[in-house]
């Protein structure tokens, strides 16, 4: 009985030793297979985010639907915001007065924007958005502008805010046959670069003679016209006897 019973145990024995490790090496390399597939799917939840974000602050500002953005009153001379409608949006009482409007409301303004938004890099801000702006008094011609501006904006998708406007910087205006335009917006080494249309006192409406370029930086927490160089000056014409100035001249 004893040699007999001998066998079965070392058998016993020998079965455990050999059966019990392959269970544990099977769970283990299935606890590691998970492990490596939770932490794959996890590193490229990551690496998405991140590439999402990148985005975001890369495009945030070229993502903003303009053509219903608010633009601060100060555009068009009006004490409060100005909601933006398919590009356009009318208000009244301005500083503007009365602008001989086609309605009934002699004061009403017709804004027109965000037609040719630019983009790039301020210094001071980073990334900015220049969006162009035409106040006029609803009467569809070039007689009834009032201003050109270029509001220029900050901050990402979800929070565009202003951080200044651009206005030509034609002197003497009253003397003029119609307000100075502004022309093609640059982005150079963190300034803004505006191309001006400067008129003269007997210009036509269609035609400005003459020429400007004006820069702007953000200094001290505000964007401000650092200098502006005339490649034309405006004919300046009284009936018979035109006198025409041109050049190229600092202010």
């Amino acid at each position: 009985m004893m040699c007999a019973g001998a066998p079965r145990r070392r058998e016993r024995r020998n079965t455990g030793a050999v059966l019990n490790p392959v269970p544990n090496r099977v769970v283990t390399r299935y606890e590691n297979w998970i492990g490596g597939l939770a932490s794959a799917v996890a590193l490229a939840a990551v690496v998405g985010v991140a590439g999402v974000a990148s985005a975001q602050t890369t495009l945030a500002l070229q993502t903003v639907g303009w053509q219903n953005e608010t633009l601060p009153g100060a555009a068009c001379d009006a004490n409060s915001p100005i909601r933006l409608h398919n590009h356009v949006a009318q208000i009244s009482h301005t500083g503007f007065g009365d602008v001989n409007s086609s309605g009934s409301n002699r004061d009403l303004v017709q804004v027109a924007a965000a037609y040719d938004v630019t983009y790039g890099q301020l210094g001071g801000v980073g990334p900015a958005a220049a969006v162009d702006v035409v106040c006029s008094n609803n009467g569809g011609t070039a007689d009834g502008q009032i201003r050109f501006a270029e509001v220029v904006f900050s901050g990402s998708a979800t929070n565009a805010r202003a951080v200044g406007l651009i206005t030509p910087q034609q002197p003497h205006r009253a003397q003029v046959s119609h307000v100075p335009l502004l022309g093609k917006v640059k982005w150079v080494n963190g300034r803004i670069v505006v191309a001006e249309y400067w008129y003269g006192p007997n210009d036509p409406t269609c035609c400005a003679s003459g020429r400007a370029t004006t820069t702007w930086a953000y200094r001290a927490g505000k964007l401000t016209a650092v200098r502006t160089v005339v490649t034309k000056r405006p004919t300046a014409m009284s009936g018979a006897t035109a006198s025409a100035a041109s050049g190229s001249s600092p202010t």
